[in-house]
C-alpha cells in the first residue's frame, strides 16, 4: 500500500479496501505499506499510516523503504541499519522487508521500457520469501493489529548503542546529534 487514505473522499480508503478483500470480518488481510528513504521520515511515515490501518483493524505485516541513496548519510546502508533497528525495537511484530535503491538508469528512462531491470532491483534488495512467509503465519494465526503496548517501555537489546554514544542518561541532545550528523556528512536543510 502506498498512501493509505486515497480514496477517503468517496468512503473507500486503503484500508476499507483491505476489510472488504478479507477471509472473513473476523480474519482481516495483512498489508505491506511502502515507504520514504531516510530515517525519521521513514518510521515516521511508518507509524502514521500503520496506525491508520491497525485503528481500523487491519494488520500491518511491515514495509518495504524506497528510493534511498546509494551513498552519502543517507545512503541505503545506514537508513537500513537504523530503520531495521527500530523495527526490532519498537516493532518486532513486523519487519522492513527491504530497501530499494535509487536507480539513475531507471529515472531517465521511459518506466515501461525498464521493466526487467526494475524487478531485478526489487528482487535484490527486498526479501519477497519473507514477505510470503508473514503473510502465511498472519493468516494461519489470524494475526490481530498491533496495539501500543508492542512499544517497549525501556530500551534492551538496542539500547547499548545508544547509550554507548549519550551521557549518564543514554542520551545525547538535539544539538549534539546535528554536530555528529553534519560531521558523518548530512546535508543541512535550507
Amino acid at each position: 500500500v502506498g498512501d493509505n487514505i486515497v480514496g477517503s473522499i468517496c468512503g473507500v480508503d486503503n484500508a476499507a479496501v483491505a476489510a472488504a478483500s478479507a477471509y472473513s470480518a473476523e480474519r482481516p488481510l495483512g498489508v505491506l505499506l511502502v515507504g520514504p528513504s531516510g530515517v525519521g521520515h521513514a518510521v515516521d511515515s511508518f507509524n502514521l499510516n500503520a496506525n491508520y490501518f491497525e485503528s481500523r483493524g487491519i494488520p500491518v505485516l511491515g514495509a518495504i523503504f524506497n528510493k534511498l541513496s546509494i551513498d552519502g548519510y543517507y545512503s541505503l546502508e545506514n537508513c537500513k541499519d537504523q530503520v531495521s533497528s527500530f523495527f526490532q525495537t519498537y516493532r518486532s511484530n513486523c519487519k522492513a522487508f527491504g530497501f530499494v535503491p535509487m536507480s539513475p538508469e531507471l529515472a531517465s528512462k521511459n518506466p515501461l521500457d525498464q521493466v526487467e531491470q526494475f524487478i531485478d532491483i526489487f528482487a535484490k534488495h527486498v526479501d519477497t520469501e519473507a514477505i510470503l512467509q508473514y503473510a502465511r503465519s498472519a493468516e494461519e494465526s489470524q494475526m490481530l493489529p498491533f496495539n501500543s503496548n508492542h512499544f517497549k517501555k525501556g530500551r534492551t537489546a538496542g539500547s547499548a548503542t545508544l547509550k554507548s554514544h549519550g551521557g549518564a542518561r543514554g542520551w545525547i541532545s538535539r544539538q549534539e546529534i546535528e554536530e555528529k550528523a553534519k560531521a558523518a556528512g548530512a546535508q543541512t536543510r535550507g
